[in-house]
């Protein structure tokens, strides 16, 4: 056997691992590292997430929070499509939204919790509403 075939074996084996390769955003949850276990929390329980330096504050619809050591960056990045950065701060799902405060650039959750909006994205909230 040559090189050129063991490296492509090789290469068939890793496909077929990765293939087959458990992934739990394929049933749209989040895997999260706590200090004691690890939680698997279903996304559509998520309401927002907060940024708090290198750690994020996931704000769950029962009113819990769960604060972990990720940034908002790489948990957004795992997150549908029914979520949306408001603010270098916030990652919102869309499904919990009670209202938009134009004046303020608030967004007023169905917690009644407020979330703002920046400039940057006021656009790309006013789309989200008018398209919705």
């Amino acid at each position: 056997m040559t090189s050129l075939q063991i490296v492509q074996k090789d290469l068939q084996v890793n496909q077929r691992k990765t293939a087959s390769k458990f992934s739990f955003s394929d049933f749209d949850r989040l895997v999260i590292h706590l200090a004691d276990c690890i939680r698997i929390i279903p996304t559509d329980t998520i309401e927002f997430i907060q940024a708090s330096s290198n750690y994020s504050i996931i704000n769950l619809t029962d009113g819990t929070k769960l604060m972990i050591s990720k940034t908002l960056k790489s948990i957004s990045e795992t997150l549908g499509d029914h979520f949306i950065k408001t603010h270098k701060s916030y990652v919102v799902n869309l499904k919990y939204i009670k209202e938009y405060r134009l004046k303020d650039s608030q967004i007023i959750m169905e917690s009644t919790k407020t979330v703002l909006v920046s400039r940057a994205n006021k656009s790309l909230i006013k789309n989200v509403f008018n398209n919705g």
